[in-house]
């Protein structure tokens, strides 16, 4: 019976060291990046198109500023100082390709599930995020890294090259780097897990 309970206490333990560790990586990671989130009007096959055209058309005009962004707060700067000129690309998207709906843009925390592009592993946690909804924002949405810019056309994120893997890590560190990066991502995927069912469970 002792060991039974001494067993339980260890797991106990180890699963609040584990949590605790979790949490942390995720807070340094969340706090050094600006997602895009992008929502469709509807699960309609256009719509769901559209939302793609829209998401290439704003990667395309906005991305290359946020290059000059020395951090996430620049960034976060850049983007609020620009949502009337973000939601009126999408707008002007939208009417070129014959939809009446509108576009909103927003700048607000909005909660991610774990998440792997790729080569990189995020994990779940509340984000500063570009969102742009579209209609009445009932479709099935998409999502990508805004800043540090890591969004390409046509897909969600590729193995990152060596000017952006640079940038990323001068804005979560090495250590968090490493962590989103490794090539064993069973580990990681655990830990983030984990914090990601802790989370619902509190909700």
């Amino acid at each position: 019976m002792r060991k039974i309970v001494i067993s339980l206490l260890f797991g106990l333990v180890f699963s609040m060291a584990l949590m605790a560790y979790a949490d942390s990586t995720r807070k340094g990671i969340a706090e050094s990046l600006v997602r895009l989130h992008v929502v469709a009007n509807s699960d309609d096959v256009y719509d769901q198109q559209i939302k793609l055209i829209v998401r290439d058309a704003l990667i395309d005009e906005f991305g290359p500023v946020l290059d000059g962004a020395a951090n996430q707060k620049q960034a976060e700067q850049i983007i609020t100082d620009n949502l009337k000129n973000i939601e009126k690309v999408a707008q002007t998207t939208l009417e070129k390709h014959g939809f009446k709906y509108s576009a909103k843009a927003l700048y607000e925390k909005t909660h991610f599930p774990t998440k792997k592009y790729a080569n990189i592993m995020l994990p779940p946690g509340e984000y500063d995020a570009l969102r742009i909804v579209l209609g009445e924002g009932k479709g099935q949405n998409w999502w990508c890294v805004m800043y540090p810019p890591l969004c390409f056309e046509g897909s969600v994120l590729g193995v990152i090259d060596e000017a952006k893997a640079n940038m990323l890590k001068q804005n979560i560190g090495e250590s968090g780097y490493e962590i989103i990066t490794q090539k064993d991502t069973v580990p990681v995927n655990f830990k983030f897990k984990i914090l990601e069912i802790f989370d619902k469970v509190c909700k």
